[in-house]
């Protein structure tokens, strides 16, 4: 498992340890998702605290983990929540014939050469989201592999938009955003680009 940031805990007693210190033994219900560094921590004579380290580990679903301090026949526990890593989205799109930020229409169904690819992303993901816009088109197309196609289902969507020109090849601007969504309901911000779909003639141009 990867390893996150530690987390810290403390250990108060009621009163000053004495000569020599107080050691307590640490431990906890679940190794796989956080533990502390070390199986014991002193408390030194005259004081009434001390803090270790807890190691966690990314996880799959946000988990509760006890970490238990004892003392001869005294234990104190408490709980930590291990939560996963916030979404984030991030992802490319690349057209077979023209590469990275660049599709190409192939037919008078509006089918096209690109693909999306979210791998980038961070999160536990559950669902991919892609918006398509152009003017006040768009298509919302759920997706829940994070490398698939970009499914714009007919020339409908491109029709009546002024083209740009690239040395001769006409191409529409054509918004594609992205939000994705985790296991636990939390949805990423959007993250959105701009990319070039070349009309090569068809949809009526």
């Amino acid at each position: 498992m990867q390893s996150q940031q530690p987390a810290t805990g403390t250990v108060t007693l009621t009163t000053e340890a004495p000569s020599g210190g107080i050691t307590i033994e640490l431990s906890t219900s679940d190794r796989d998702s956080a533990r502390p560094a070390q199986s014991t921590v002193t408390v030194p004579a005259g004081s009434t605290t001390a803090t270790f380290r807890i190691e966690t580990t990314t996880v799959g679903l946000s988990t509760d983990v006890q970490i238990t301090a004892r003392y001869q026949s005294v234990a104190i526990n408490q709980i930590l929540r291990v939560t996963i890593p916030p979404p984030v989205a991030r992802f490319t799109v690349k057209g077979d014939q023209r590469g990275e930020d660049r599709c190409t229409i192939f037919n008078n169904n509006g089918d096209n050469d690109c693909r999306v690819d979210a791998s980038s992303s961070s999160g536990v993901v559950k669902f991919y989201t892609y918006t398509y816009q152009i003017g006040s088109s768009s298509i919302v197309d759920g997706k829940t592999d994070k490398v698939g196609d970009v499914d714009i289902p007919s020339c409908d969507f491109y029709k009546d938009h002024s083209t740009n020109d690239d040395s001769g090849d006409k191409y529409l601007n054509v918004d594609i955003s992205l939000q994705i969504e985790d296991r636990e309901g939390a949805k990423s911000s959007v993250t959105k680009k701009t990319v070039r779909f070349y009309v090569n003639g068809f949809c009526d141009y």
